[in-house]
């Protein structure tokens, strides 16, 4: 029998020894841990607006208690990724349906992909969890890890141009939640959140110069 197979026909069955963030936690079965990913939901980062909320709610529901794993896959990573079980409950989908993860697209599909689309729609019209923030806050953890490390890349650049600029104080700037012109203190802040924060509504004729009464454009 192929690994995928065993790992499909894999159930786990232990007690919950650590919860990483909203989706992701330590399983203990026997003497043995494993990281278990759950399937289909995707939780705010820990960085992200909610996302330690997220996490405590997935600790409530099963830190400390015996949980059971329907396998699908394991990952790149080496995590485990199922459905997650405790008592009745099926943790994937109450997560999503109490606004404490979104569904995740990219991977759902046939019945499942009804079940959790439906389970995000109704937290969403109830605005329940993290619909409770602002909109501009309800990022899809997908992209904002993307932007993450597209800022963590800029900002490495900007910082490199610094060094080799050192009669500007622009590296003492920290993105933040600013995203007006009227906000920004200085012509250096504001090309630190286009440039670095990626807050695109400081320009908006598109010629890269942001807030064109600071900067002179």
């Amino acid at each position: 029998m192929s690994i995928l197979l065993l790992l499909l026909s894999l159930t786990l069955q232990g007690r919950v020894v650590g919860v990483y963030d909203g989706d992701t936690y330590t399983l203990l079965v026997g003497h043995r841990q494993y990281k278990i990913r759950m399937a289909d939901i995707d939780a705010p980062e820990k960085h992200q607006p909610f996302g330690k909320r997220s996490k405590q709610a997935l600790s409530g529901l099963i830190f400390g208690k015996d949980v059971k794993v329907v396998v699908k896959k394991k990952d790149r990573y080496g995590r485990y990724i199922g459905e997650t079980y405790v008592g009745d409950v099926w943790v994937n989908k109450y997560m999503v349906c109490n606004g404490y993860a979104w569904a995740y697209r990219r991977f759902l599909k046939g019945e499942k992909k009804r079940i959790f689309l439906d389970c995000e729609e109704h937290a969403r019209e109830n605005k329940l969890g993290l619909w409770k923030l602002p909109p501009e806050q309800c990022i899809e953890p997908e992209e904002y890890r993307r932007m993450h490390k597209r800022h963590t890349y800029k900002k490495r650049e900007y910082r490199n141009h610094s060094r080799e600029n050192s009669n500007t104080s622009s590296a003492s700037f920290k993105c933040g939640t600013k995203t007006k012109c009227s906000q920004m203190t200085s012509c250096e802040e504001a090309k630190f959140y286009l440039n670095v924060c990626g807050v695109k509504s400081l320009d908006r004729d598109g010629d890269g110069v942001p807030c064109e009464r600071l900067c002179g454009g």
